[in-house]
């Protein structure tokens, strides 16, 4: 799928040169690049569809936005949930096309798709879901402490040679800095209770070792080991700056 979606990308990036400028332009007006993505995705869509390359019901679904509502006999929120998978797969190629399909692109990629295929709150509970923007922001952020923060870095992924007591203090200061530009940034980390967000840092810090190397049980130890920590007394920091 990522070949056809990158080889269909890359013929409308030369016939439909307006669309593209517009669709990943991060200075264009955001309905203007809705409006040029949607184009997009479904030229996209419908060349791999005609060419053989997957079957239409694989692809190609109706384009749908949060609120929309669906016809009757439709899931609403399997349906929503396949379509978004869909454009976001494109937004991605798309944006990385922008790019040159640079890895290091990776994370403006995912901020900028957020972008064009906005997380839509959960329809039951109407809290926001994760985005391609915490990820990236996740990303980012737990890696900088790898530099910032190296020896509470080196401590937390050190494990039994460092004392336990060492560990939890080394996490707590990691995810004071975190948490705080994270909440500032995104209504999501908001909306969690303390445990799931502590447990939730854990989660983005491990995602740096390779995943052949821990599991489950690895997760659940550091939970016993580093958690509960005393969260920071969120009033005093500035979480919710005015608007410019």
């Amino acid at each position: 799928m990522n070949e056809a979606l990158r080889s269909e990308i890359d013929s409308l990036r030369n016939l439909r040169p307006r669309l593209f400028a517009v669709a990943t332009d991060h200075l264009a007006k955001t309905k203007a690049r809705w409006d040029a993505f949607d184009e997009l995705y479904e030229e996209v869509c419908q060349n791999i569809i005609n060419k053989g390359q997957l079957p239409e019901d694989v692809l190609l679904a109706p384009t749908q936005r949060a609120g929309t509502v669906l016809g009757p006999g439709l899931p609403p929120l399997t349906v929503l949930q396949e379509e978004r998978a869909k454009r976001v797969a494109v937004a991605l190629m798309l944006i990385m096309a922008r790019y040159d399909y640079n890895q290091e692109a990776l994370v403006v990629a995912m901020m900028e798709a957020e972008i064009l295929v906005p997380t839509a709150p959960d329809p039951d509970t109407g809290r926001p879901g994760i985005s391609l923007k915490d990820q990236a922001l996740l990303n980012v952020l737990t890696n900088q402490m790898r530099h910032d923060m190296k020896d509470d870095w080196d401590a937390f992924f050190l494990g039994d040679t460092v004392p336990a007591a060492k560990r939890k203090l080394a996490f707590r200061r990691m995810y004071a800095v975190i948490a705080h530009i994270w909440m500032q940034e995104s209504l999501f980390p908001r909306s969690m209770t303390p445990e799931i967000r502590q447990k939730f840092l854990i989660l983005a810090f491990m995602c740096h070792v390779p995943a052949d190397q821990w599991g489950e049980d690895d997760l659940k130890q550091l939970h016993a080991d580093l958690l509960p920590i005393e969260e920071p007394d969120w009033s005093d920091h500035d979480l919710f700056p005015p608007k410019p």
